[in-house]
């Protein structure tokens, strides 16, 4: 849980308990007035502890809030330099481990589309590795986002070696039938199309229109559009890849697909 990691939830955890406080000794007190030193007096805790409750789920409301605000910044707004000056802080923040993965892996992100993939690699692979069934996502997790930031870099011998790791992953849990997120396999499929376009093999660009379509945030989009554009250009389709990259490229941000989908955009016109 977050709740600890933000002031504003941690006010709103505090007002809460001491709402509760007050509330169950007034309610006792009654008790107290009414009924005597009874069992009846124990009833008075009865709201206190629902006021408990509801204060963790207001805390925990506020922190999913404060949290999915900053993720905005990376994840929409395509800042990802003011996304880790923001985001970085609260990583060294106690939390449990598995906060401690998801906030690891955001931020390694911010470094990866900011650019910095060596960063990024040295922090997805510092993740916490916990033991049993969570285990096996993990091991996914990493191999799954250390190909994408090879990819980013543009190295394609280490992150077809990261893919052929995840793929053995993905049919270990498939053989254990281990229930893992399709996020997993997503990942795989744009790995793929993103390794075969480095490698200058054909793709299935049906994959990037169906990823395209189910993806929520602007940064998915932009990379779906630009491997788009890039595969469009790769099978010699110019006018299709350059109406694909005006999209990518009226978008504001400093991450680097931007960066790249003008350098294939200038490609493209130089070939006139």
């Amino acid at each position: 849980m977050l709740i600890s990691v933000f002031s504003s939830s941690r006010k709103a955890w505090r007002q809460g308990i001491f709402a509760a406080v007050a509330v169950g000794i007034l309610c006792c007190a009654f008790l107290i007035w009414k009924h005597g030193l009874s069992p009846m007096v124990l009833l008075g805790l009865v709201p206190a502890a629902a006021l408990v409750g509801f204060a963790r789920l207001r805390a925990m409301m506020t922190a999913q809030e404060e949290h999915l605000r900053l993720l905005a910044i990376l994840y929409n707004d395509l800042e990802p330099q003011r996304f880790i000056e923001q985001y970085e802080p609260i990583c060294s923040k106690k939390m449990s481990e598995e906060c401690q993965r998801a906030t690891a892996a955001h931020l390694a992100n911010g470094y990866a589309y900011g650019g910095d993939s060596p960063k990024a690699l040295e922090l997805i692979s510092s993740l916490p590795m916990p033991q049993g069934k969570k285990e096996l996502g993990t091991r996914l997790l990493i191999a799954g986002n250390r190909c994408t930031y090879h990819l980013l870099a543009q190295d394609a011998a280490a992150a077809r070696e990261e893919h052929a790791e995840m793929v053995r992953l993905l049919e270990q849990a498939k053989a254990e039938k281990c229930k893992i997120s399709p996020n997993y396999e997503r990942t795989r499929r744009m790995n793929e199309v993103q390794l075969n376009l480095l490698e200058n093999k054909p793709v299935d660009v049906s994959i990037l229109r169906e990823e395209l379509a189910a993806r929520s945030n602007q940064l998915h989009k932009a990379l779906c559009r630009y491997l788009l554009a890039w595969s469009y250009a790769q099978a010699g389709k110019r006018t299709e890849a350059r109406g694909v990259l005006k999209e990518v490229l009226s978008l504001k941000g400093s991450v680097i697909l931007l960066q790249r989908a003008r350098e294939l955009d200038e490609r493209l016109k130089a070939e006139k």
